[in-house]
C-alpha cells in the first residue's frame, strides 16, 4: 500500500509539473525554438514572478544567447510597460532565461523578447491568454481562510482616502475664509456705529 501511495503521489508531481510546462507559448522560427511563459503559474497579483524564455536550436538548448524583456500591461500596444529587462541565463537548466519582477494587477501581460541568439535577431511579442500562458489572477479568490485586500486594492483605497482629505482641506479653508470675511465685515459695522 505504501509503495501504491508512493507511486501515486510521484504520478501526481509529474502531471502538475507537466501541466505548468504547458503553460507557455511555443513558437518555431530560422530553426529556433522558443518557449515563453511565466516562471509561476498560477500568477497572482502583489507576487514574485518572472518571465521564462526558453531557448534551443535543433533541439539543444541555446546557452549564450543576449535577451531582454518588456512586460506590457494589456497587448503590444499597451503603453504601460516595464524598462527593458536583462533576461538572465540559468545555472542549472542551460537554455532556460528569466526576468523577475511583481505583477501589481490582474488581467492580461504581454511580453516583448528582444535580442540575439545563435546567431538571429530576435523580436518577438508573447501575449497571455487561455491558449498561451495564464492572465495574472485576483489572489483574493484563492485565499483561505480570510479574504485580504492585495497591495494594488490598498493603493487605491488610499488615493481615494487622499482624495477625500484633500477636499475636506479645501472645503475647511473655504469656511475659514468665509467665517473670517465675516468676523471683518462685523467689526467694521461695529467701528461705523461707533463713529
Amino acid at each position: 500500500m505504501l509503495r501504491f501511495a508512493t507511486v501515486l503521489a510521484f504520478v501526481g508531481t509529474l502531471v502538475l509539473a507537466g501541466a505548468t510546462a504547458f503553460a507557455h507559448e511555443e513558437r518555431t522560427f530560422d530553426n529556433i525554438q522558443m518557449r515563453v511563459g511565466w516562471l509561476n503559474e498560477p500568477t497572482y497579483s502583489g507576487s514574485v514572478n518572472a518571465v521564462q524564455v526558453d531557448m534551443a536550436t535543433g533541439g539543444q538548448p541555446i546557452a549564450d544567447a543576449k535577451l531582454s524583456a518588456v512586460v506590457l500591461f494589456g497587448n503590444k500596444g499597451s503603453s504601460t510597460r516595464t524598462r527593458p529587462m536583462e533576461l538572465e541565463p540559468s545555472d542549472e537548466k542551460p537554455g532556460e532565461y528569466t526576468a523577475a519582477f511583481i505583477p501589481t494587477r490582474p488581467g492580461q501581460y504581454t511580453f516583448h523578447i528582444t535580442g540575439q541568439a545563435a546567431g538571429h535577431k530576435i523580436d518577438e511579442f508573447f501575449q497571455s491568454s487561455d491558449t498561451t500562458f495564464d492572465n495574472v489572477k485576483d489572489p483574493t479568490a484563492d485565499e483561505f481562510p480570510a479574504k485580504d485586500p492585495t497591495a494594488g486594492d490598498l493603493a487605491q483605497r488610499q488615493d481615494a482616502s487622499d482624495h477625500q482629505a484633500g477636499s475636506a482641506k479645501t472645503f475647511a479653508l473655504i469656511a475659514l475664509i468665509v467665517g473670517a470675511a465675516g468676523v471683518l465685515l462685523a467689526l467694521v459695522a461695529v467701528a461705523r456705529k461707533r463713529g
